[in-house]
């Protein structure tokens, strides 16, 4: 239910805790439907190699099996990765192989699947009036076994086919079908839009219909808008399913560096120290920027426009050349920005991301482990080798998340009584920033529930130490008075 409803990162856990569960039972055909599962989930989020990984898997798990419905199924599943991925050739292929399995059997949701892929593919193929056919019969049959979802997925696409033919009529009373008067929709339907926008483009401008389909594709663009960040998110989240390293590998706390296809790019790859600081100022800029605001915060001598615009070609053209890819660099109207559909990792997202898994986690024990991901991603400060005044605001900003991190799992842990464990995450904010105060007065509570004094007086004083060295400041009234009653 979770994957229907748009919770993927639920979904992908759940599917992967079932299948450990499967495997350690020895149930095979559950652990076959688990990973299909887990490849549908990929497949619909558009990762379509680990979508493909995970059905090859289950197809070798279920083969030498008597399952005809599992096998239909499974071929059903990768025909529509196919279609996703526009291999129309290679789809009419597989349904034919498919189509076998279903001959002698009566069941309404196997023959609506089929004539779904079917309707699918001749839409794609540019024969819309098969496409009805098909795609008609699709819906009757899941409406006649009561599958809500899958029937209004089948008139999305019948709503597309039948704005291919020019024949409105159908394609709005396909649309008020699937709507209903109703304001919130399913995610499902949401997902069939933005799988058919291509077919259904247009119909926004529609008198009848115009506003409430141009309502969809506008929430069905902001679910595909967020995929890539979904995507990433269950890459990172993946235990039991084996993920391919991403093209684009990229870290930028501590030393910067850039890995594409598993290669370490060199200053001799980027040409200029300048082009990889462009790189990562694209990376670090969330919304989209004109050339003359780039050079007005990497290149603030350069004044002429002409110059600028001389300057800003040549950076950005070594820069995709580095990158090996032409789209890692968006342009639409005036505006330039990184293109986040790409696959990449990025450490400081991931150290962001874990931090809002852990802060909206309500196990103790999950916030503990999201925690412990995120801190481990820090080696060091933001790009601590590039000295721009835009990287230094954002270094300061990541620092100061990161030693809150710290001190909240060292909290965590300290409530947990793993007090070696949160003392070493105290110590590790101390090594970072000496004058983190709150990490001495945790450590000091830490100690004195262990009834070490001794190492109370020693944590106090190396405040005293660090502060007065660090910042000419005695500890604050409070730490001082908390010292007081811890060795009194």
């Amino acid at each position: 239910m979770r994957h229907f409803q748009g919770e993927y990162e639920k979904a992908a856990l759940a599917f992967e805790e079932g299948l450990i569960c499967a495997r350690r039972s020895g149930y095979t055909r559950m652990e076959i439907l688990i990973t299909i599962g887990l490849g549908d989930v990929s497949a619909e989020l558009e990762d379509f190699s680990v979508a493909q990984f995970n059905y090859r898997q289950a197809e070798e798990i279920a083969r030498g099996m008597d399952d005809r419905f599992l096998l239909f199924y499974l071929s059903m599943a990768q025909v529509t990765l196919m279609l996703l991925q526009q291999k129309t050739a290679e789809a009419r292929q597989a349904i034919k192989t498919a189509a076998g399995l279903i001959r002698s059997v009566d069941s309404l949701y196997e023959k609506g699947l089929l004539n779904f892929v079917l309707g699918r593919l001749s839409l794609m193929e540019g024969d819309s009036s098969r496409a009805i056919k098909q795609l008609t019969e699709a819906e009757r049959c899941f409406t006649e076994d009561g599958r809500k979802m899958e029937g209004d997925s089948s008139r999305i696409w019948l709503a597309a086919a039948y704005y291919q033919t020019k024949n409105h009529d159908m394609a709005r009373q396909m649309i008020s079908n699937v709507i209903g008067g109703r304001i919130q929709v399913s995610h499902g339907i949401l997902i069939a839009v933005h799988q058919a926008r291509n077919w259904l483009d247009g119909l926004q401008k529609d008198v009848e219909v115009g506003r409430a389909t141009g309502d969809l594709l506008t929430r069905a663009s902001r679910v595909g808008a967020k995929m890539p960040v979904t995507r990433r998110s269950l890459h990172r989240l993946a235990q039991v399913v084996q993920i391919p390293n991403p093209h684009l590998i990229i870290r930028a706390f501590g030393t910067a560096s850039v890995s594409v296809g598993g290669k370490l790019l060199t200053l001799s790859d980027w040409q200029t120290q300048s082009v990889r600081d462009l790189f990562f100022f694209f990376l670090s800029t969330h919304k989209p920027l004109t050339k003359e605001q780039v050079s007005e915060a990497l290149w603030p001598e350069l004044d002429e426009p002409q110059k600028i615009k001389v300057r800003f070609k040549n950076e950005v053209y070594r820069l995709r050349r580095a990158i090996e890819q032409e789209e890692v660099i968006t342009y639409e109207d005036v505006f330039y920005g990184f293109n986040r559909n790409l696959d990449f990792e990025y450490d400081v997202e991931a150290f962001e991301s874990f931090l809002a898994r852990a802060k909206t986690a309500s196990d103790i024990n999950e916030q503990i482990a999201f925690y412990q991901k995120a801190v481990d991603l820090v080696t060091g400060p933001f790009l601590a080798d590039i000295y721009g005044d835009w990287a230094m605001f954002e270094r300061e900003r990541l620092n100061q998340t990161y030693l809150a991190a710290l001190l909240s799992l060292a909290e965590l842990l300290h409530k947990q009584a793993r007090h070696e464990q949160a003392l070493t995450a105290c110590q590790r904010a101390l090594e970072y920033d000496p004058t983190i105060e709150a990490a001495y007065v945790l450590s000091m509570q830490i100690h004195h529930r262990l009834g070490d004094r001794a190492s109370v007086i020693r944590t106090y004083q190396a405040c005293q130490d660090a502060l007065n060295r660090q910042i000419g400041l005695p500890p604050s009234k409070e730490t001082e008075q908390l010292y007081r009653r811890l060795i009194s």
